[in-house]
């Protein structure tokens, strides 16, 4: 069961512990000794079936008993309590700020089904159905297999479940994603935030035509087809589609990114990956500012520009015959960073050379100096930075742009 924890008012401490069956009148208790020192709440057993229409006294609801209960609540802005036992309930909120706290049980709930409705939800129950609607709603969701359903409302969603299923609407709504749970993003403004300690191995599909920013966490798979803005997480993700995406990288992390549609990347902090070879749009990548370790970054099926932005990296471009590649590198005053091209085609490829002088003298002195040796073309600029070209003849003026 997961952990659910009850906020005390000022200068009140906490309480937070394991929900169980039997801790359902404990968290009724808990409510109504912590949630306001100074309104006593009213706490009320129900044991039977049926509707039943919660009384606007009540401030917290303990359903027990073997019988499956739906809940009526009062209307007006008195703050709601619901604790529901095994059985689970189905329960549609008031349009007054409310909250509901699901317990072990399969429960139903509607939340924020009018625009004036503000609720705030906790669910901790097994196959919990949860649907929002126009109002603004925040949802924690700490049981499993749940299955939320976004309105044209805003939310906030706090998943810490495991193997949840979210589907956004058409309201502008932030998901914090939780373990192996599948997240299908819908027609409003969304940001789904997966780096966080839980979330892992992740299912997004950002393919309902809104705008959506994710940021990443591990092993996740990623398919869009709009602009998606992603920040990478610490660990691995997929991303597949056809959207036209940003994607900023992160120390460590890895993109295997296999979409039709372009891209920009930005690698950040060193020792980041892209890998682009099974991408067929046009790919953008620039390399992250100097770091103790180097970038790794390829480039996709089609024509792609990589732009060295002062730390070390091993580049390589096109896999495709007609690939058309740029490397572009800025004069970054003193430094040592060395790029490693692994397929620079001279029929092709161009190098460009930004803040060195002007042209065509700068190419001409990064000309004079360059050495083939074993396979390997290396030139040096005048700003300290290497380019060794792997398995490249000798370069003329023509590789220069």
């Amino acid at each position: 069961m997961g952990t659910v924890t009850i906020r005390g008012g000022t200068g009140e401490p906490d309480q937070s512990f394991v929900f169980t069956e039997a801790g359902a009148l404990q968290l009724a208790k808990a409510i109504a000794g912590v949630v306001n020192k100074n309104t006593a709440i009213n706490v009320k057993l129900y044991n039977n079936g049926g509707l039943f229409k919660v009384p606007n006294s009540v401030g917290a609801l303990v359903i027990d008993g073997n019988k499956p209960v739906s809940i009526s609540a009062a209307a007006g802005t008195k703050k709601q309590y619901v604790v529901t036992g095994k059985l689970g309930a189905d329960y549609a909120m008031a349009a007054g700020e409310s909250m509901s706290i699901a317990g072990i049980g399969a429960d139903t709930i509607f939340a924020g089904q009018t625009k004036l409705a503000s609720n705030t939800l906790v669910a901790a129950g097994t196959r919990d159905v949860i649907d929002l609607g126009a109002g603004a709603v925040t949802v924690t969701e700490a049981g499993t297999l749940a299955h939320i359903t976004g309105g044209s409302g805003t939310a906030i969603i706090h998943d810490t479940g495991v193997n949840d299923t979210v589907s956004t609407g058409s309201g502008a709504e932030t998901v914090f994603a939780s373990k192996n749970g599948h997240y299908i993003l819908g027609s409003g403004q969304d940001v789904i935030e997966d780096s966080q300690a839980q979330g892992a191995s992740d299912t997004i599909d950002a393919t309902g035509g809104g705008g959506y920013t994710v940021f990443g966490g591990t092993s996740d798979l990623i398919t869009s087809n709009t602009g998606l803005v992603f920040q990478g997480g610490s660990g691995s993700a997929t991303i597949k589609g056809s959207g036209n995406d940003i994607l900023l990288g992160i120390s460590g992390g890895s993109i295997d990114f296999q979409a039709t549609g372009n891209a920009t990347y930005f690698a950040s902090g060193g020792g980041d990956t892209f890998n682009g070879a099974a991408a067929t749009g046009n790919l953008t990548l620039f390399t992250s500012g100097p770091s103790a370790t180097g970038d790794v970054l390829s480039g996709s099926q089609g024509n792609d520009q990589f732009i060295a932005a002062g730390n070390n990296a091993t580049l390589t471009g096109s896999n495709a015959a007609s690939g058309l590649d740029d490397y572009l590198f800025v004069d970054q005053g003193p430094t040592t960073q060395t790029v490693v091209i692994t397929n620079f085609n001279p029929a092709n490829d161009a190098i460009g050379l930004i803040g060195y002088g002007a042209e065509p003298a700068a190419d001409e002195a990064a000309l004079s100096g360059a050495t083939t040796s074993g396979g390997i073309t290396t030139v040096m600029l005048s700003d300290g930075t290497t380019i060794q070209l792997i398995g490249a003849p000798a370069l003329t003026s023509s590789n220069f742009f």
